[in-house]
Order: structure tokens, then C-alpha cells, then sequence
């Protein structure tokens, strides 16, 4: 199995393909397969010395994640009872807490 990470990595796309600092990501992949010898750079190419063993495969499995962490980060808080997983944000959270204690404050005795 061949997987690839890449951490805090600068990507970027304008529709020619996927970039990872500064590379392709389909020569990258090449490259783990062992179906070229080395990582060309963005202009360099790839000649006959530098291409290995040919990958072929009738049932193969492929995933690419593209997670871009640059949006804003949730917060969840996760629950796990005798009941189930729940996962619910922190905002969800804390208007649930709003609302129980809105619901207690509502149900007290007036004579308290």
C-alpha cells in the first residue's frame, strides 16, 4: 500500500491539474508507484532514462482527499453512551445548555 500525506502543503489548481508545492500531483503519484524514476520539476520533463516500471491494475482502489484547511475550524464535542455516538457542534452545544436551563428557570416554583 502507497499512501501519500502532505501537511500544511501549498496547493493550487487553475484547472490544468493539481499542484503540491510546486509539483504535479499526477507526477508525484508516478513517482511512488515507481513508474518514473524521479520527480520532474514544474518545467522540467521526464525522459526515457528517468521512466521505471509501467502500473497497471483490472481492480485497484484510488482515494484523494482534498481537505482544505484554510475555512474556519468547528468544534464538536462527541458523546459516546450506552445509546449511540452523537456528534454535535459546540454552538448546538451551548444552545442546548440555553435551553434546559431556560426550561428550569420556567418550571420553578414562583413561592422559591
Amino acid at each position: 500500500m502507497i499512501q501519500l500525506n502532505f501537511l500544511n502543503a501549498q496547493v493550487e489548481d487553475t484547472g490544468s491539474g493539481l499542484i503540491v508545492n510546486g509539483r504535479e500531483l499526477s507526477d508525484i503519484i508516478s513517482a511512488a508507484l515507481g513508474t518514473i524514476k524521479r520527480i520532474p520539476g514544474r518545467y522540467d520533463y521526464i525522459s526515457e532514462k528517468d521512466k521505471g516500471t509501467p502500473f497497471k491494475s483490472k481492480l485497484c482502489n484510488v482515494s484523494v482527499t482534498i481537505d482544505d484547511r484554510s475555512a474556519d475550524i468547528t468544534e464538536t464535542i462527541t458523546f459516546d453512551d450506552k445509546s449511540g455516538v452523537e456528534e454535535i457542534t459546540l454552538e448546538e452545544f451551548e444552545k442546548e445548555l440555553e435551553n434546559e436551563h431556560s426550561q428550569k428557570t420556567q418550571q420553578a416554583d414562583p413561592e422559591e
